[in-house]
């Protein structure tokens, strides 16, 4: 399987602490994800194949899933080639697994065509969470597209001023309406919803 750098860039949302299973990502054949249990993020695999990848290692198919520390997937993203020449090569590929006595030992590897960086860890045996049970199903009561630069504006406002706390008042087709308390202060804010 092949894995980008948006697949590899999630290891923020992990947990620093807690059950071990948490503090990796999860890797999937179709998809990386990551949760600290609060917050969950989900990164489809591109949709590139496997064989278009230069022919350096010798690779075995994918079969089941693996929870990867978070130090591993950072070395793994950052021996990724940056604005390569060509693009196929900045991405990461699932070379291997292997059982080692208690647990499984996977490779993963980069290039630049000159050389091959192989990336082996261990495997964080646990149970994942369910996360696709989780999502809700169906058809939303109403959806938004928003500016993620603005958003965040917004929430570092919050952060910022000591408020874990935020309520989103969604309209349809209209500004959503942030509200909170800061101490007897109220405060609100407006986020225009980008239209198309």
């Amino acid at each position: 399987m092949i894995y980008n750098k948006l697949n590899l860039s999630i290891t923020d949302f992990c947990s620093k602490d807690g059950r071990q299973e948490l503090t990796g990502v999860f890797f999937t054949k179709n998809k990386t994800t990551a949760t600290d249990s609060y917050i969950a993020i989900e990164v489809e695999t591109p949709p590139i194949d496997i064989k278009e990848f230069p022919k350096v290692l010798e690779t075995e198919e994918m079969k089941g899933s693996f929870i990867i520390p978070v130090k591993a997937v950072n070395k793994i993203n950052s021996n990724i080639p940056k604005s390569a020449n060509l693009p196929i090569i900045e991405n990461a590929i699932f070379v291997k697994s292997k059982k080692n006595g208690d647990f499984n030992e996977v490779e993963f590897a980069t290039t630049d065509l000159e050389q091959i960086d192989k990336v082996q860890t261990r495997d964080l045996i646990g149970d994942y969470p369910k996360i696709e049970e989780v999502y809700p199903t169906g058809e939303p009561d109403y959806k938004a597209t928003f500016n993620p630069k603005l958003l965040k504006k917004i929430c570092d406002f919050w952060i910022k001023n000591g408020k874990e706390e935020m309520t989103l008042e969604c309209f349809n087709g209209k500004p959503t309406i942030i509200k909170g308390k800061f101490n007897e202060q109220k405060v609100k804010a407006m986020i225009m919803p980008i239209t198309k």
